[in-house]
């Protein structure tokens, strides 16, 4: 009842019927120097499987209890150039239905390069549309190809050549459309071109307007004059008609000088293509001559087919996000001579012209256990995107040695002043062994730092020298037998050091060594002793007699440990003896020195010392004011321990000090060890560690324990053979990671070849100022990746 009071319902058409325009992303492309421009066919047959029918194309929506019909137009790709006088990009417009499809086929194509999707083409329309433009058109029909040859680069090779010639604000666009068609005709056409051939009709690619006509009206006049001068040979001629097989032969030579690729072209798959240059410059003549240079290079792919030029009336408007461009001749390319236009800079070409645009050097993934930490190397660029990078922070793996190689200016005092920022803002303590120039290293890193937790050892300061002992070594308290495998790790470090000091590079003899040990051992069972009272115990017969004596209030077994000691000591002692006159019989015995002959060799080194100031100064201090290395360890102290040039400018001092310190931190660690199941870290920093050679050799030794103690050692070097071969080795062996700065050696990369695959020698050489190739160890394995490196701190 009253329908007739409802209001009518209507509708829209495009509630019903939609017709849809295929949306498109712009990826730049950015070449890499390995870049090989082999199999850029894949790309196009990318292109050509892109053909849609246009009933494949109508969608049908169920719409508010209705449906609606969607009519998707078809979609192409369109390649483009980009030349300027400082650089050149690539593009590539694709529909965003097959964003990833393209960007999956082009770092297949070209292995290293990124590809990254952007905002808008580098190419302003309204200056493209005023510009001076050309086509590119087949000279002959579709059916006949172009030259290929993808081992060379042509026509890019060429193309490029502009640039010499190009001046500031100059600019070139090269653009391919590439337009994915329907295969089913194609073969017919093929074979129409070749019935032309071989009936010797024209095969130029013509617009069909009065000349061409005329043309044919002429060429068919010739062809029926030609028929009668056949027809007047049979009536005069012998009468014997040519055969067939000459027939036959005549028409098969027409086909036999045809290349390889137009015979192979009917059964290749085909894209329509429009080829478009497009040149800018306020200079209208170099504008010109800007076109022709890239115009004429397509000259070296002519063989069958060439192609031609002819200029675009500006009338004709280009949008690059357009199907077709109206008014521009389209050419049935086959996929292999699209192989000829997708083509960008390889190594030759981006270094021949200095193109900006590129990645120097290969881009690898960062693990994601990398990913995290608090250690960190700086970012890293993969696939177009940045990553921040750090060393692996869990306990074992954080704690293997790093080596550092790097010349100077490589950016190395800035990472490794970060990275012992880093370490104090985790409570890790750090030490610093700086003996190059005036510190600075000590000095860079002093500033990064918390100023609360630097202990800062001056070595050539008075107040901050230490005695020549190792305090951290305490037994007061403890049972007979802990007190003596104290004494025991002391005498072992002692007898390093003593050996570090020396010209000839020559260790102690075995005699020499026992009586070092036996002194070092009976001295070290009390506290607050030095080095220096090793050596008083080995030459004073009053101090050696003390510290025998002293034994004699130890316990029976604690006697019977030290007897073959006290026997070796006693061998030292040069006695007097009174003789009664008459009987030759002993009648007193008295202990007036020592036979120095017998320790000569210890006594040479201590002389050593005794003729430099500092150490002569230090080798008689007690220890008492010495720095606890363990408690400023667990406390998360950075201890800076500094030797100017200028005080310490004697190689021997400086692989003494060096090897005492060392000395004092592997003890240090090895009585943390026993203190804490997973001690906290303590990052030791050697530059120019091949200064003090016998520091090698003690950090040789126990690297491969110090893990398991919580200290890792960093060791930077100009380059590897630097460093003595057996501490190589070792580093090598105990997994330690490596990090080749900018302008390292490429010795260092020879040394890693191996490890560092698939990173070659020319991605060391290429890498930019402050960048560093890291190899990195982790639970899987070498992570190797590029970072740039963190910025200097303020």
């Amino acid at each position: 009842m009253f329908d007739f009071l409802k209001k009518e319902k209507t509708y829209k058409m495009s509630d019903w019927f939609e017709i849809v325009k295929p949306k498109y992303s712009v990826l730049h492309i950015t070449p890499d120097t390995s870049n090989r421009n082999y199999d850029t066919e894949l790309i196009a047959k990318t292109i050509a499987n892109m053909y849609r029918m246009p009933y494949q194309r109508i969608m049908k929506e169920v719409k508010n209890k209705g449906f609606k019909v969607v009519y998707k137009l078809p979609a192409k790709v369109l390649f483009q150039i980009n030349i300027t006088k400082e650089d050149c990009t690539f593009y590539m417009v694709v529909p965003k239905l097959y964003k990833n499809l393209f960007i999956e086929k082009c770092t297949e194509t070209w292995k290293r390069i990124t590809v990254k999707e952007v905002d808008i083409i580098l190419m302003d329309e309204k200056e493209f549309n005023k510009s001076l433009k050309y086509q590119l058109y087949y000279e002959k029909e579709d059916a006949l190809s172009l030259k290929v040859n993808k081992k060379t680069n042509d026509p890019l090779n060429n193309i490029l050549n502009v640039i010499d010639i190009m001046e500031e604000e100059d600019k070139i666009d090269v653009l391919y459309n590439f337009i994915p068609v329907n295969q089913s005709k194609w073969k017919g056409n093929y074979k129409e071109t070749m019935k032309k051939i071989q009936a010797g009709f024209p095969i130029d690619k013509e617009k069909l307007d009065f000349m061409v006509i005329l043309k044919y009206i002429g060429i068919a006049a010739i062809k029926f004059i030609d028929f009668l001068f056949d027809v007047f040979n049979d009536v005069v001629g012998d009468g014997t008609p040519r055969t067939h097989s000459e027939i036959a032969i005549t028409s098969i030579d027409k086909l036999t000088n045809l290349s390889n690729i137009t015979r192979r072209k009917e059964n290749a798959v085909v894209l329509d293509t429009q080829l478009v240059v497009s040149s800018v410059s306020k200079d209208k003549s170099r504008q010109q001559n800007n076109a022709f240079a890239v115009l004429e290079s397509y000259k070296n792919i002519g063989q069958d087919n060439s192609l031609q030029y002819k200029k675009i009336k500006n009338k004709i408007k280009i949008n690059p996000t357009d199907y077709e461009f109206k008014g521009i001749d389209k050419n049935r390319m086959s996929t292999l001579e699209c192989n000829n236009l997708i083509q960008i800079a390889g190594r030759e070409l981006l270094q021949r012209f200095k193109i900006n645009t590129k990645i120097d050097v290969l881009e690898h993934p960062i693990p994601e256990e990398l990913q995290s930490g608090y250690v960190y190397l700086g970012t890293s660029n993969y696939k177009g995107k940045k990553y921040e990078a750090y060393m692996r922070d869990e306990y074992n793996f954080g704690n293997l040695a790093l080596l550092l190689l790097s010349p100077q200016g490589g950016g190395k005092t800035t990472f490794i002043a970060n990275m012992c920022k880093n370490a104090n803002d985790k409570r890790e303590s750090v030490i610093i062994l700086d003996y190059i120039k005036n510190c600075e290293l000590a000095n860079t890193v002093k500033r990064s730092v918390r100023k609360e937790e630097v202990i800062e050892l001056d070595l050539s300061k008075k107040e901050c020298f230490q005695g020549l002992g190792f305090n951290e070594v305490k037994s007061e308290g403890e049972d007979e037998f802990t007190m003596f495998k104290m004494a025991n790790m002391k005498a072992e470090q002692t007898m390093s050091f003593i050996d570090a000091i020396n010209t000839d590079g020559l260790p102690l003899t075995s005699k020499m060594r026992r009586y070092l040990s036996a002194a070092a051992n009976l001295v070290y069972i009390h506290d607050n002793t030095s080095i220096g009272d090793v050596i008083k115990c080995l030459q004073d017969f009053k101090k050696r007699d003390y510290y025998i004596n002293h034994i004699n209030k130890l316990s029976e077994d604690g006697e019977i440990y030290f007897s073959d000691m006290i026997t070796t000591l006693k061998e030292l002692d040069e006695i007097k003896e009174e003789k009664d006159k008459k009987t030759k019989e002993v009648i007193s015995r008295e202990i007036v020195g020592t036979k120095e002959s017998k320790i000569d060799g210890i006594l040479d080194r201590v002389n050593l010392i005794q003729e430099n100031i500092y150490l002569k100064y230090m080798f008689n201090m007690k220890c008492d004011n010495n720095i606890d290395f363990i408690k400023a360890m667990d406390e998360g102290k950075v201890i800076l321990i500094k030797m100017p040039e200028d005080s310490f400018n004697n190689q021997m001092v400086k692989n003494v000090l060096v090897t005492f310190f060392t000395s004092k931190i592997v003890l240090a660690t090895k009585l943390r060890g026993s203190l804490h199941e997973k001690p906290s870290r303590c990052n030791v920093f050697y530059d120019e560690l091949y200064q003090a050679p016998t520091a090698e050799n003690v950090i040789c030794s126990v690297l491969s324990q110090l893990r398991k103690f919580g200290t890792k050692i960093i060791i930077s070097a100009h380059y590897m053979n630097q460093l003595i071969p057996q501490l190589k080795n070792e580093i090598k062996a105990s997994g330690a990671s490596y990090m080749l700065l900018q302008g390292a050696d490429k010795k260092n990369f020879e040394e890693l070849k191996e490890e560092m695959k698939p990173y070659e020698l020319e991605d060391l050489l290429n890498l930019k100022q402050f960048h560093s190739l890291n190899l990195i160890k982790y639970e899987k394995g070498y992570a190797k990746f590029i970072t740039k490196l963190p910025k200097p701190l303020n």
